[in-house]
């Protein structure tokens, strides 16, 4: 048998409190198979020539496989009394010879498990959550070798949920860059959402009030995953600062120059469009950073999108580029649209994918932005998504 050392440092054992919360954390409490976790299995059983092999884990009082190959179907009664034998030691337990009232039950109805080797997965903060485990049906002798290689397939499984368990914790934090809840503004209403690709992405959306209206922005960092969300985190800190002060415009410019060693050195780019409300007059001044990706729908029940000839660059482009602000007035009962590209993914097969986007936004802008927002936060959890999808709405009351 071969192996690969993977350099690593365990978290010291023995700390046992709250496994289930730490599976929460890492997403993986569901009896479902993924394929990160079926691939260790998959290993180990090939590495050790074994009859079978298997990730068991623990919420609560419950006790499941989460991976297995050469055993029982991940949601059967046999499987569950293996993965609570499994889970019940604390470190390297190795049985020679199982006799048949062990406690787990039989590989298959007439060939008994003879031999068992499971060693316990720890999350990053030490607490047990669950055990990788070998089983065979002939006996066998257990190496200080077989140790080492078990011990390396078994930071696979740990390295795959405390990299899940950081995502989660980046994504955390980005939810939190973006606001919670819409501003309250007298005869408006509005709506976001961003629904990454990944656990975390370079969309972002933002709003807030500055004693001019209220600042709106929609954001796209060119790539996906950790590297842009890092870069959307100062774009959207930068472009709050800069809005709060300025005016669109100004705003836009002072953030592509403050961006700029940024986006230079990791030869990124960021699309935007920031706009600023005047609610007593319903007058929207914004800024179109090589975004293009919006729409009004008027209450007549036409659309209206903007000349493709009023965009200005991206951020990262051109720092010292000069931004032209446009000025649109949204009407009693008019709604402004603003989404990503990630959303034109889901609509592909479409001659004119914005056309049918804004057609099924204004298929349901009667009932308000929230009504747009969730028809396609539903589609893009209902589709398979190769980029982050954002959408913003927002509507002047009939009676404003």
């Amino acid at each position: 048998m071969t192996g690969v050392t993977v350099p690593r440092e365990r978290p010291s054992r023995g700390t046992e409190h709250a496994p289930a919360l730490e599976l929460a954390n890492f997403g993986v409490l569901h009896v479902r198979p993924e394929e990160r976790f079926d691939r260790v299995a998959l290993l180990a059983r090939q590495a050790f020539e074994v009859a079978g092999a298997g990730i068991a884990m623990q919420d609560g009082d419950h006790s499941f496989l989460k991976a297995a190959t050469g055993l029982a179907a991940l949601d059967s009664a046999e499987a569950e009394t293996l993965a609570r034998f499994a889970v019940s030691h604390s470190d390297l337990k190795v049985i020679d010879g199982v006799s048949p009232d062990a406690g787990f039950g039989m590989l298959e109805k007439s060939r008994p498990i003879r031999f068992y080797a499971g060693l316990p997965v720890l999350s990053a903060g030490g607490t047990r959550v669950g055990t990788l485990f070998l089983v065979d049906h002939r006996s066998r002798t257990f190496s200080e070798r077989d140790e080492k290689l078990l011990a390396d397939l078994l930071w696979l499984v740990e390295r795959e949920l405390w990299h899940t368990a950081e995502l989660d914790q980046a994504a955390e934090v980005q939810r939190k860059l973006m606001p919670e809840h819409p501003p309250h503004v007298p005869g408006y209403e509005f709506a976001a959402a961003c629904v990454p690709c990944r656990g975390v992405g370079g969309d972002f959306f933002d709003w807030y009030h500055t004693d001019r209206g209220v600042v709106m922005t929609l954001g796209d960092v060119m790539g996906k995953g950790i590297g842009a969300a890092i870069v959307m985190s100062a774009a959207c800190s930068v472009l709050r600062a800069a809005g709060r002060q300025y005016p669109p415009a100004q705003a836009v410019e002072f953030a592509d120059l403050a961006l700029r060693e940024e986006l230079e050195s990791t030869a990124t780019m960021i699309t935007v469009c920031q706009g600023e409300l005047t609610p007593e007059t319903g007058v929207v001044r914004y800024v179109d950073a090589g975004h293009g990706l919006m729409c009004s729908l008027l209450a007549d029940g036409t659309v209206r999108r903007p000349p493709p000839e009023l965009k200005s660059l991206p951020l990262g482009v051109l720092p010292d580029e000069k931004r032209a602000e446009i000025a649109m007035r949204l009407m009693p009962g008019d709604t402004a649209f603003i989404f990503s590209d990630g959303l034109l993914d889901l609509y592909d097969s479409t001659a004119d994918p914005v056309d049918a986007i804004a057609q099924a936004a204004r298929a349901v802008a009667d009932r308000g932005p929230q009504a747009i927002v969730d028809h396609f936060v539903q589609r893009a959890l209902e589709h398979a998504r190769s980029d982050d999808v954002t959408v913003c709405a927002y509507r002047r009351s009939a009676s404003g």
